[in-house]
């Protein structure tokens, strides 16, 4: 019986430190745009998807000038993505909705502030998007920032 208990740890042991090995973690896929000192970066885990995935996206704004950048807008809702297919049209958005109440963000020098979120490949009316090459783009809202922008294909 004790061997059969130091193989079950064992398998524990190993399986979990491959499980959370760094070296088997997928690298992200990044693009930088960088706009007056200051640097906007996306970051997507993959460029493929399957439809039924979600897109798990992260913006990262980071002020390398030596003084101090406010960021103001309209609403609460500070930052947006599109979805942009082959022929440029729009075929969805975030957000949809935003809180009418005007807000800020002041980032220091050297320092940095992201945004993250995961959505589906779903329109507006809750219905998968059509497979295809499309046009990520993520951005502060109230034009704020440039777009920044990857490809990505869905099968």
């Amino acid at each position: 019986m004790s061997y059969y208990k130091l193989f079950i740890c064992s398998l524990i042991f190993f399986g979990c430190d491959s499980a959370t090995d760094p070296k088997t973690e997928k690298p992200e896929i990044q693009k930088e745009v960088v706009n007056n000192g200051i640097s906007y970066t996306l970051f997507i885990l993959k460029a493929d998807f399957a439809i039924t995935d979600s897109l798990a996206m992260k913006l990262q704004v980071i002020n390398k000038t030596d003084s101090a950048r406010a960021f103001w807008f309209a609403n609460q809702q500070q930052y947006g993505f599109e979805l942009v297919d082959s022929k440029d049209s729009l075929v969805t958005s975030f957000p949809r909705i935003v809180q009418p109440a005007p807000s800020t963000f002041t980032i220091q020098p050297s320092e940095g502030k992201e945004f993250m979120t995961t959505a589906p490949f779903r329109n507006i009316y809750g219905n998968y998007i059509a497979k295809g090459n499309y046009r990520l783009s993520v951005f502060l809202l109230d034009n704020n920032s440039p777009k920044v922008s990857l490809q990505i294909n869905i099968k």
